[in-house]
């Protein structure tokens, strides 16, 4: 009897490569048919002005009650807005905040960022405004604020540069960091160049001994520019080219003295036409704002802290 032999034939072969096609193809199939299809996530903005989430809002909030408190209260009155290391940092901003004559007048929040997970950054312009001269000018600063317990606290602030939006925004500035001064004034409009000398004196002294009085042709008395007291002693010299007025502005603070004095021409009208001329009229009207001017510019004097 003869052994049988078990034999693979091309029909066996492509019977078995058709049902493992078949196989494939119904298994990628079910996977199709039960795989949710994947959607794209779109990019999370962290930064710009367009920002919007409830921390951001809370962050901002604060920052907005601190400014409008700004109005009418010093920085060390603010405290509790901020961190005990940023304080310390801040108060060198007291010549810019608690100035005794210039305060936050307005604001606007010109960007917020996000820094952080729970720190966030502001841009905020602040519009400066003195007591008897409107608004002067502004200044962007920045600010960061971060999450502390269920609260926002400031950090340090950044100062920008001071923008000079008033009347003076076109004088002539003269700053001398020696010495520790700086001062505008519009140039032409004095005789002869303000001359500003500022020394230190040992001890101390005041301007108690100013008081109302002629002393050898000068007028003396005491006067308040801008939270500063000045001794002020002033002579007027009448010639044919016009009425020359010489004044001299002396302050003592601690042990510092500074004078600031000026020189001003104010013509003879008289010469140029009568009353009702447009001459006259002009060289009148000029010679009324004169006063005014030198206060503006006495105004302006700052002491700084000697380089």
């Amino acid at each position: 009897m003869k052994k049988q032999t078990f034999q693979i034939t091309p029909k066996m072969v492509l019977y078995v490569a058709v049902m493992v096609g078949i196989g494939l193809i119904l298994g990628l199939a079910g996977y199709f048919l039960t795989t949710k299809p994947y959607k794209a996530r779109a990019p999370v903005v962290i930064t710009g002005i367009e920002l919007k989430n409830e921390e951001k809002e809370k962050a901002e909030s604060v920052l907005k009650g601190y400014l409008e408190e700004l109005r009418t209260k010093s920085v060390k009155e603010l405290a509790s807005y901020f961190t005990s290391d940023a304080l310390i940092k801040n108060e060198s901003l007291s010549g810019y905040y608690d100035d005794r004559n210039v305060g936050l007048d307005s604001f606007e929040i010109l960007k917020a960022e996000k820094l952080g997970n729970e720190q966030f950054g502001f841009v905020v312009r602040e519009f400066q405004k003195d007591v008897k001269y409107g608004v002067v000018g502004y200044v962007e600063n920045r600010y960061e604020l971060s999450k502390t317990e269920d609260s926002y606290l400031l950090g340090p602030i950044v100062l920008g540069e001071y923008v000079d939006t008033g009347e003076t925004k076109d004088w002539k500035l003269v700053s001398d960091p020696a010495k520790g001064y700086e001062i505008k004034y519009p140039e032409n409009f004095f005789y002869q160049e303000p001359e500003i000398t500022v020394s230190t004196m040992a001890g101390s002294s005041s301007l108690e001994g100013c008081y109302a009085r002629n002393f050898k042709g000068f007028i003396v008395r005491k006067v308040e520019i801008a939270g500063r007291s000045y001794c002020l002693s002033e002579s007027t010299e009448a010639t044919a080219e016009g009425t020359y007025v010489d004044s001299s502005y002396t302050n003592v603070e601690k042990n510092r003295i500074a004078t600031l004095h000026f020189i001003v021409r104010y013509p003879d009208c008289g010469a140029l036409g009568v009353a009702t001329d447009a001459a006259f009229i002009n060289c009148d009207e000029n010679n009324k704002k004169g006063p005014g001017i030198v206060e503006r510019v006495v105004s302006t004097f700052k002491i700084m802290e000697a380089g």
